[in-house]
């Protein structure tokens, strides 16, 4: 249906339903208003029943309700911005991150977001294209149920699927053939290193090895793919060894001057891998929690040690020692209270 400046329409979407695997029918209704006003295009969608409609009574078919707003600026001959603006029932940020996927607008516009990013010629990309391309990259990869998008089969198709669709990628590989090569390295963790890469990481006279390729990873020009391994394996060394993502990420354009060379000429690389560094550290993986259950058991095991420690110490007429016992480990307690929530006060995720 359609009438001027109003258009109605209703489709059905399978969609996985939150926090689980289950696939549920989404029926969508909207009735779209808009409007133009000067150069911006305002526009309202909001949920309606159209007459006749079955409603089928199911926990796997839903009726989308959302409420948006859309405002569209024109930023230049070819480019614009599009604000979305979406009512939520959400107290804090963390759910409202939950509940957005969920929505048919938000991920209308994710896929307005991806399809624009991979018809982006090279040259005009940005900063902020950057990290939209390592959102897209290592997007469904940090969850704990996600591991298998983590397994290496996953990552080779998605690195893959990144130089077949991305028309910048296409373009960077054209120029420059060992990028591919590094970006295989970061994004799939390969393991078939050259046989310098090799030398380079188990030989006692590492230095000299690295003497020999200093020119290659100075001057751009001179490399080839197997530079393309051992910048990537270095990637993984700086993340590995750094705190954070920033910071390997700067150590690593420190060392090698040819990656310098490439991220002033392109200014969407830096944020790119910042992109990637911080869901590779930040991935939920069944190691972490592995280690952070062992920790809190053990942390566990010392408190209550020191529990029994003061109640034998009491029970035996040690009751000076059992007091100062107990009044540090109450200090002990409170420090480490305080430190927790003065850490985890900054950064919700936390």
């Amino acid at each position: 249906m359609r009438e001027n400046h109003t258009v109605i329409f209703n489709f059905h979407e399978e969609v996985i339903a939150p926090g689980t695997h289950l696939r549920c029918i989404n029926e969508v209704t909207r009735k779209i208003t808009w409007k133009k006003a000067r150069e911006e295009l305002f526009l309202h969608a909001c949920p309606m029943v159209l007459p006749g409609c079955e409603r089928k009574k199911s926990p796997r078919y839903r009726i989308d309700k959302t409420v948006c707003s859309t405002r569209i600026i024109p930023t230049g001959e070819s480019g614009c911005t599009v604000e979305v603006l979406i009512p939520l029932d959400a107290r804090d940020v963390l759910r409202a991150q939950k509940l957005l996927p969920n929505m048919y607008d938000f991920r209308m516009l994710s896929t307005m977001t991806r399809c624009f990013q991979l018809w982006r010629p090279l040259d005009l990309l940005d900063e902020r294209d950057g990290t939209n391309m390592g959102k897209i990259l290592m997007e469904n990869t940090t969850e704990l149920m996600d591991a298998g998008e983590r397994m290496k089969g996953a990552r080779q198709a998605k690195f893959e699927w990144f130089f077949e669709e991305f028309r910048s990628m296409r373009m960077l590989k054209i120029e420059h053939p060992w990028f591919e090569t590094l970006m295989e390295v970061v994004i799939t963790g390969s393991s078939t290193e050259p046989s310098c890469l090799r030398t380079w990481n188990h030989s006692c006279n590492r230095s000299l090895v690295y003497r020999n390729w200093k020119h290659g990873f100075d001057r751009i020009d001179l490399l080839d793919k197997s530079s393309g391994y051992c910048l990537g394996s270095s990637f993984h060394y700086y993340l590995r060894n750094t705190a954070t993502e920033v910071g390997a990420v700067a150590s690593w354009l420190n060392k090698h001057k040819a990656l310098r060379v490439l991220a002033q000429q392109h200014s969407f690389l830096k944020p790119l891998f910042l992109s990637i560094g911080k869901e590779k550290n930040h991935s939920e993986t069944f190691l972490k929690l592995v280690m952070s259950v062992s920790s809190s058991a053990f942390s566990w095991f010392d408190f209550f040690s020191d529990v029994y420690t003061i109640y034998f110490y009491r029970k035996v007429g040690f009751v000076k020692e059992a007091f100062m016992m107990t009044i540090f480990l109450a200090l002990s307690v409170t420090l480490q209270l305080m430190l927790t929530i003065a850490v985890h006060s900054r950064n919700k995720r936390r």
